[in-house]
């Protein structure tokens, strides 16, 4: 679990929320996901990050694609890629995202989703048999101070993009 605002890792042991890591190395922690002995962890400011559970040591992956990897919200290990919603960058996407083997660079990156009509502030999601489930619309732009004005008409929606193909 991420802390942005303390820019704090959190590992949950025998239901204890317990410190992994605090560094200020990150500005705005968001989306980690994990692969092998690594953390994979999203900046919303700087990009991508690996954490190497076993030594502790934090490096920023490169990246010279096309792509910003900045305003990263949720993101998601799927087969040998990842794949992250971004709501921090016009157009507002989901991409896919492939790593190096030594998971310090990226190889490429590609367009899953952008602009669609539903998107308002798309952020989380799961991933369910190749199936990548997301909200489209966080109404986080409609937040005031925890509340969704009563009078709101909009309704949440829920995409689905197929990672089979």
């Amino acid at each position: 679990m991420s802390d942005s605002k303390q820019n704090e890792i959190y590992v949950l042991n025998n239901e204890t929320l317990e410190p992994l890591l605090n560094t200020e190395k990150l500005l705005s922690l968001q989306g980690i996901t994990q692969v092998g002995r690594y953390l994979i962890i999203a900046d919303y400011v700087k990009g991508l990050f690996s954490y190497d559970l076993a030594s502790g040591a934090l490096e920023q992956i490169n990246n010279s694609t096309r792509l910003s990897l900045k305003g990263m919200d949720g993101l998601y290990q799927h087969e040998d890629y990842l794949i992250a919603v971004q709501n921090g960058v016009q157009p507002h996407r989901v991409i896919k995202i492939t790593l190096n083997d030594a998971l310090s660079d990226v190889l490429s990156c590609e367009y899953l989703e952008k602009a669609h009509p539903s998107f308002g502030e798309p952020t989380l999601g799961y991933i369910n048999d190749h199936q990548f489930y997301f909200v489209a619309n966080s109404f986080w732009t409609k937040n005031n101070k925890g509340i969704i004005a009563e009078t709101s008409t909009e309704l949440p929606a829920i995409l689905r993009l197929d990672l089979a193909e």
